[in-house]
């Protein structure tokens, strides 16, 4: 008897729809067939069915692997470990239901830089809409050019700006904002500029947000 069957260690994804056959049975009935049943609503481990014994018979279906699988519901006790996506229009949690695109707080968590056996923990400042920000330097200098890619991206409208004055007083404001492009700074006292800056605005490209809304309603874009 030869039988041969699928290594799962070294399956490749252009290999999923491949046909394993058993050489010297006749198993022409053994194709991918629909699953057929009562639902069952217990949740119980799945089984695990070892088919090498060396009496195997030659005319039995060889083992599907579930590749693709559909379930009701699954509980996990402990870790799910993914190898690439998980998709959910709506995942529930301890601080409760959530879409996939949107979280009660996000965080990065990274092994710590600096500290041996330490892992850092940051978590998203958070705001009633979806905006961007550039911040950097300025010295001696009256003009902050925005980045390129803001051209389709912000609302020129929602533009703000804030200064941090360095080394001396400084009267700093926005003289003007030119086409959402650049802008114009001035020191009221007409001395020189060495200040750092923050920008906020408003991306343009998605909806506004929604900040409250009723339960019910599925918020996300």
């Amino acid at each position: 008897m030869n039988i041969q069957f699928l290594d799962i260690t070294t399956i490749k994804k252009d290999e999923v729809n491949m046909e394993y056959t058993s050489i010297d049975s006749n198993t022409s009935h053994c194709s991918d067939q629909s699953t057929f049943g009562r639902l069952s609503t217990r949740y119980d481990y799945v089984t695990k069915s070892i088919t090498g014994d060396d009496d195997y018979p030659s005319d039995a279906c060889q083992p599907w692997l579930h590749y693709n699988m559909r379930v009701g519901n699954i509980q996990v006790d402990q870790t799910v470990i993914a190898q690439q996506l998980v998709r959910a229009p709506i995942v529930e949690a301890d601080l409760g239901k959530f879409s996939s695109v949107a979280a009660p707080f996000k965080l990065f968590d990274i092994p710590h830089p600096s500290k041996v056996g330490m892992r850092l923990r940051h978590a998203c400042i958070e705001g009633p809409e979806v905006g961007v920000y550039h911040r950097g330097r300025l010295i001696g200098d009256t003009v902050i050019n925005l980045p390129d890619y803001w051209d389709n991206l912000i609302d020129a409208e929602t533009i703000t700006v804030s200064f941090t004055p360095h080394t001396y007083y400084q009267e700093l404001f926005v003289k003007s904002i030119e086409w959402g492009k650049r802008i114009n700074v001035m020191n009221n006292t007409g001395g020189g500029i060495d200040c750092s800056y923050i920008i906020y605005a408003e991306r343009k490209d998605v909806n506004k947000l929604e900040v409250e809304y009723r339960e019910e309603t599925n918020n996300a874009d």
